[in-house]
């Protein structure tokens, strides 16, 4: 028997992630993600998760995952996936919304650990009479964003 761990090289320690809540957003208990963040009684949401895959999972296969949930509603918009640079690290992201109001956008960023990668995965969901501040407010918070990888 050959013995095995975590951390590896295979399966890497999580980054550490950092925003700035602003007033309104409280960390709440995450499950089965990184962290979770929340603002009035949950109508708006913004969850971190990290998934370790090989070296030739793109940013966009994440996303196209991401979003293929929203796809299967026949109200969804999904927006083309753009580029966008958070302190420093580059990111992709798509926004999705539904006639209901609800608005959706999602993150990803890859951190390189050599054969294989962690991406981290954001995605924030704004819903109800507010939908437009509480976007705005999502948006602020993964603007935030700030992770440390720790070197091996």
């Amino acid at each position: 028997m050959s013995p095995a761990s975590h951390p590896s090289a295979f399966s890497p320690a999580a980054p550490e992630v950092h925003v700035e809540l602003a007033a309104g957003w409280t960390q709440v208990p995450a499950g089965a993600d990184l962290v979770r963040f929340e603002r009035h009684g949950g109508r708006a949401v913004l969850t971190v998760a990290l998934r370790t895959v090989g070296r030739d999972v793109t940013l966009e296969d994440l996303l196209d995952e991401m979003v293929a949930g929203e796809h299967a509603r026949p109200d969804a918009q999904v927006d083309p996936t753009f580029g966008l640079e958070i302190d420093g690290r580059a990111w992709r992201a798509c926004n999705v919304s539904w006639d209901t109001p609800v608005v959706v956008v999602h993150l990803v960023t890859a951190v390189d650990h050599g054969p294989v990668q962690q991406m981290v995965l954001v995605s924030g969901r704004a819903e109800g009479e507010q939908v437009e501040a509480d976007y705005d407010a999502i948006q602020q918070l993964a603007e935030s964003l700030h992770v440390v990888v720790s070197q091996p």
